[in-house]
């Protein structure tokens, strides 16, 4: 009797070891490896990023920094760090952007910057300088136009403006403050 309940006792340990075994496999994903080309993973990355972006006549048409930038393969985007961005114009002074961080997409049209954005059109004297406060920031850069759906500062000589939402034109200097606009201006 000593060797059937050894063999029982047996085939019963057995049996819970193949029962473990069959749960572990149907219960556990499969640790499958994506496809290297299907992986978000940055193929290349540089620190203290300076690029001056040339249009189609060969002059500069801005000049972005970052502190820190990475590429990534699979989605063809570019990730920035505290990126700084200058629209240059001919015979006028520029519009200067900073972010905490930005994401270019769609084949480097479309600029996305996210955290605090501050958006600073330079003057010829500090009583024409404008300053505008927001976050979340779209800039198609083929067209050079600044958007956004978020809460909008805007400080200049002798008023400030706050509104939600508004659309920046970086070319011929034009903004359009989408809504609750209301503001102070002293003369």
């Amino acid at each position: 009797m000593g060797k059937l309940r050894y063999i029982l006792l047996l085939l019963s340990v057995l049996a819970v070891a193949v029962f473990t075994r069959w749960l572990l496999t149907t219960l556990t994903p499969q640790g499958r490896q994506l496809p290297v080309e299907m992986r978000h993973v940055a193929d290349y990355f540089v620190s203290d990023f300076h690029a001056t972006i040339f249009d189609q006549n060969g002059k500069p048409y801005y000049k972005l920094k970052a502190t820190h930038m990475e590429h990534f393969a699979d989605d063809e985007t570019v990730a920035m760090q505290f990126p700084e961005i200058e629209f240059l114009r001919e015979a006028e002074l520029p519009w200067t952007v900073v972010a905490d961080s930005g994401t270019v997409y769609q084949d480097r049209d479309i600029l996305l910057l996210k955290g605090k954005v501050t958006i600073t059109h330079a003057a010829a004297s500090e009583t024409q300088r404008m300053l505008l406060l927001t976050r979340d920031l779209r800039i198609d850069l083929q067209n050079k136009i600044a958007d956004t759906d978020a809460e909008v500062h805007v400080q200049a000589k002798s008023s400030n403006i706050e509104a939600k939402g508004m659309h920046l034109n970086l070319i011929n200097n034009t903004l359009v403050l989408d809504a609750n606009a209301r503001g102070t201006y002293v003369p």
